[in-house]
């Protein structure tokens, strides 16, 4: 039966305003297993930039290992990573007034 492990951690993205791409500082590879830091991390980032928009990221990594059979490319361990965007709830409000004042959602890019 193959064996699962999987971590969640946390890291911050950035952009200087709501048209930019959103992006993480460069040559900064942070990233924290702990809510709570990665929280604190990122109000110490708004307040460090204040006119930047910023936002926690969450990533769940899963690592799946079981015994190679013949087929070994089949059969390797696998590794997945998915990417969860976990608003930050002050964020948000302050996204909606935005929306309010302005009329309307900006175009969506992907």
């Amino acid at each position: 039966m193959p064996e699962q492990r999987t971590r969640i951690s946390y890291f911050i993205e950035s952009r200087p305003h709501r048209n930019a791409p959103w992006q993480r500082a460069t040559g900064v590879a942070a990233s924290w297993e702990s809510g709570a830091k990665a929280r604190a991390r990122l109000a110490a980032r708004r307040e460090m930039q204040p006119n930047w928009e910023h936002r926690l990221m969450e990533r769940t990594t899963t690592v799946t290992e079981r015994p190679a059979g013949e087929t070994a490319a089949e059969e390797q361990s696998q590794i997945h990573t998915h990417i969860h965007v976990q608003p930050d709830p002050s964020h948000v409000a302050d996204v909606i007034r935005g929306v309010r004042r302005s009329g309307g959602l900006p175009p969506t890019r992907y």
